[in-house]
């Protein structure tokens, strides 16, 4: 019997393989529940480092897509056509301890969860960041849809230590674009509302390139805010 030695081009795809990627996602796989996205991230966690990539669709998050303590990670789509779309509390993408993480070429869309008796909806995020060295978040779309007047809601929302953090080429649409985190609480309608400050500690921070729609503050760097090394803010577009 003989033997087919030939090597097509391009080789056929492995499902969940591809160029370049260590496991690839398709919105199938990801909605049915059969290969999500926290999967596999996971999946490269356990690797010991490596690149999940996300075919073009919409992406419904049951819960955040949580990237902690990991090393040498990237989370990449095609645009804004890979779209995550999150309903929740809390934010649609949460990075927390991690080093050499990054996350690019893709749209975020998150809003509140309804909230249970007539209050207040909670806070959502499209994406939150804290304790990080070597984070980049490049070319990200990120919708956050929230209704209220002293909302708390971001895009990207930064907490903790932020060494070596890039956020670049993004377009970003929220009541607060990219800010330090302050929590909000309140235990009357008719009463005023009591911040919680958390840190924010700065080193060699560079947000540039990025296009801002805020209903009320584009950049906030407040509250206990740090500048350990140079912050760069550059070329930047706030409506």
């Amino acid at each position: 019997t003989p033997d087919d030695c030939r090597h097509f081009w391009p080789p056929e795809v492995v499902a969940g393989e591809g160029c370049a990627c260590s496991v690839c996602i398709t919105p199938e796989s990801h909605n049915s529940g059969a290969l999500t996205i926290q999967m596999g991230i996971d999946q490269v966690a356990e690797a010991g480092g490596g690149t999940v990539c996300l075919d073009p669709g919409r992406y419904v998050l049951a819960e955040p897509v949580r990237m902690h303590r990991l090393f040498g990670v990237t989370l990449k789509g095609h645009g804004v056509t890979t779209l995550l779309s999150w309903m929740g509390e809390g934010a649609a993408v949460e990075i927390a301890g991690c080093l050499d993480v990054q996350v690019e070429n893709l749209g975020i869309v998150a809003r509140p969860k309804p909230p249970d008796s007539g209050g207040e909806a909670p806070t959502a995020y499209g994406l939150l960041a804290q304790h990080t060295a070597a984070l980049a978040l490049r070319r990200l779309a990120i919708l956050v849809v929230a209704e209220g007047k002293d909302r708390q809601d971001h895009g990207i929302a930064l907490r903790g230590l932020a060494i070596g953090t890039k956020i670049e080429e993004c377009l970003i649409a929220a009541p607060f674009g990219i800010g330090s985190l302050l929590l909000a609480g309140s235990s009357g309608a008719t009463e005023a509302i009591e911040m919680e400050v958390q840190y924010l500690g700065l080193a060699e921070v560079r947000l540039i390139d990025n296009i801002l729609f805020c209903g009320r503050v584009a950049l906030r760097l407040g509250g206990l805010a740090i500048g350990i090394a140079g912050t760069t803010i550059a070329r930047n577009l706030f409506f």
